[in-house]
């Protein structure tokens, strides 16, 4: 755990970065909602479909070692836009859900339930994906701004990666369509 202390306290600048966008983003979906004047239609049947964890795990995984080589091949710009898109995706489907349901709690809590594992992983991608990025930028400014990972620091953060997407895909297959269920009935 020391060891999986210290490469995130290594990464910190960019990963406060990642965490103050996204929920930056979120908050301000949040106002944004409770700004929102659109009639609401309230769908009886609106819950979370249960999926078979493992499709989840590959599909994510699949995607995360698509953008780590890409984002490196890219010098980074692939992994910015990436990370991007899932902030925007994971605001957007929060705002969805509250025009859908009408219940801002619901909304929120059914996105993030899975989401709460899922983004780390996510920003974990984004931190392997922008290694050449963060090569570049040091040495365009001529010293260490960003930390740069060792190679065991980079296969600590990939299997750490690759568990949050296995418990984030088993969370989004059945406890996201059970919990959904239970709280679309309790609100």
């Amino acid at each position: 755990m020391k060891f999986g202390g210290l490469i995130i306290k290594n990464n910190k600048k960019l990963l406060l970065t990642i965490v103050f966008l996204w929920v930056g983003f979120l908050v301000l979906t949040a106002f944004s909602i409770s700004l929102s004047t659109d009639p609401i239609i309230t769908k009886e049947d609106f819950l979370a479909e249960s999926l078979h964890p493992m499709s989840i795990f590959v599909h994510n995984l699949l995607s995360a070692f698509f953008l780590i080589l890409l984002g490196n091949l890219t010098l980074g710009l692939y992994a910015i836009y990436a990370l991007l898109l899932n902030i925007y995706i994971t605001s957007y489907a929060i705002y969805f859900v509250y025009t859908e349901t009408g219940m801002f709690s619901y909304a929120f809590a059914i996105i993030l339930i899975h989401g709460i594992l899922e983004i780390p992983a996510i920003c974990l991608c984004f931190l392997l994906s922008s290694f050449t990025l963060r090569l570049s930028l040091n040495k365009i400014f001529g010293h260490h701004v960003f930390h740069m990972n060792s190679a065991n620091e980079k296969v600590a953060l990939v299997l750490l990666m690759i568990v949050l997407y296995f418990i984030a895909s088993i969370v989004e297959a059945y406890m996201t369509p059970a919990l959904s269920g239970t709280m679309y009935q309790i609100l």
